[in-house]
């Protein structure tokens, strides 16, 4: 009987100081959500990344501790230029070194404009570089590439009737 390949993979991954001595690696145990396209339900359960089930999409949701996030005022900048700025930009807020941080912004689409100039906040996203490269090395090492990497905060637990 040919295995079921879900559609999309929500892989939780644990908190960062939860790892201790061990890295975070293909031995350790996520929960998961596999969601099927064109069937009602999904599956869960907590397993090793190594047997983690088939997916056409993997989505890494990391803790809400291991993400940064806000929404700043940012500086009228062409979107490379932004790139290159924000790790000054946040730096004051950073609990860690910023060239040890990964950070991610939605750059607002507007017409075509190369600057932020018609958005008021920027929504920006910061998680520790090690980190990051980490989960996408053990996940790439599991026969998986990460469609997208957000943190918990972002993900709606399913509906009561779903569970």
């Amino acid at each position: 009987m040919k295995e079921k390949t879900a559609q999309r993979l929500l892989i939780f991954v644990p908190p960062h100081g939860s790892f201790g001595k061990q890295p975070f690696a293909a031995s350790t145990v996520v929960s998961y959500v596999a969601l099927a396209a064109g069937q009602a339900g999904e599956s869960a359960g907590e397993t090793p990344v190594a047997l983690l089930p088939r997916a056409a999409q993997a989505d890494l949701v990391f803790d809400t501790g291991d993400v940064f996030v806000a929404a700043i005022d940012a500086p009228k900048l062409s979107e490379a230029k932004l790139r290159q700025a924000l790790p000054n930009l946040l730096e004051e807020r950073l609990l860690a070194d910023p060239a040890d941080c990964q950070f991610a912004f939605d750059m607002p689409r507007s017409g075509g404009a190369t600057t932020i100039a018609s958005a008021p906040k920027l929504p920006v996203a910061v998680i520790d570089r090690g980190l990051l490269t980490r989960a996408l090395d053990v996940l790439a090492e599991a026969g998986y590439k990460a469609r997208a990497a957000y943190s918990e905060i972002y993900s709606v637990p399913a509906p009561a009737a779903m569970r």
